[in-house]
């Protein structure tokens, strides 16, 4: 587990704005300026790093494998739980209608009770919103289920993962497995110099704190965040 603190924006003034510049100045005001300019563009690269739960470039990969993905990990992390099933494309009725969900994760607790969680596996050109959860909630509600989790491709705005904390629902962005090991470095690594053995994705879990967030990474490595989630 990472703890990740709000990154702190600094504030870079170029020459040009301290005042008059007289032309013998003005090459060194210009140069100061695109110093500040390039050095912005970097520190927005290296606080976009920081935000792991919110990528600038969202993972091409197609339903199919995304949603599949998603099933394995939670499959690996049924661990000895009773009567552990995952079904993809659920249709589940509540009051409201029927609704299908992406898969649907049961198992059963205290020598027979049944756990449902609904998981939903969203590609948006956006992070999720709030209301997006809001209607995942909903949705648990009326289907009587126990718990929820949304996945992301596109990552999860911060009201987003404050709300789903407070209602014990799980957020969970889905990046290539690359970027387990890229957020370790401030620069580009290029593909060649990536260790063989990373996973194909991963998932990371941000969870807020007093200083910021908590970020669990879930992948092919381990799903011990997952699997403590589901049990308890």
């Amino acid at each position: 587990m990472v703890e990740l603190a709000q990154p702190k924006a600094a504030v870079y003034v170029p020459a040009a704005m301290l005042g008059c510049v007289t032309e013998k100045e003005t090459s060194v005001a210009v140069t100061a300026s695109l110093c500040w300019m390039v050095t912005r563009r970097r520190e927005n690269s290296l606080m976009k790093r920081e935000l792991p739960w919110e990528p600038s470039s969202p993972i091409e990969v197609t339903p199919s494998e995304y949603e599949k993905q998603v099933v394995s990990w939670l499959e690996e992390a049924e661990g000895k739980l009773a009567g552990f099933s995952v079904q993809h494309l659920e249709k589940l009725r509540g009051s409201a209608g029927e609704y299908v969900i992406d898969a649907v994760a049961k198992f059963k607790i205290f020598e027979g009770v049944e756990i449902a969680v609904l998981v939903e596996c969203k590609k948006l050109k956006r992070p999720v919103e709030r209301d997006v959860v809001m209607i995942l909630k909903g949705k648990m509600q009326d289907t009587g289920s126990h718990k929820g989790i949304i996945f992301s491709t596109s990552g999860f705005q911060r009201g987003a993962i404050e709300y789903a904390a407070e209602q014990g629902i799980a957020l969970i962005t889905f990046v290539d497995g690359r970027h387990t090991y890229v957020t370790r470095s401030a620069e580009e690594v290029p593909h060649a110099f990536l260790p063989p053995d990373l996973p194909k994705y991963a998932g990371f879990w941000a969870t807020p704190t007093d200083t910021g967030f908590s970020v669990s990474t879930i992948s092919t490595r381990g799903v011990d965040k997952l699997k403590q989630w589901l049990t308890h």
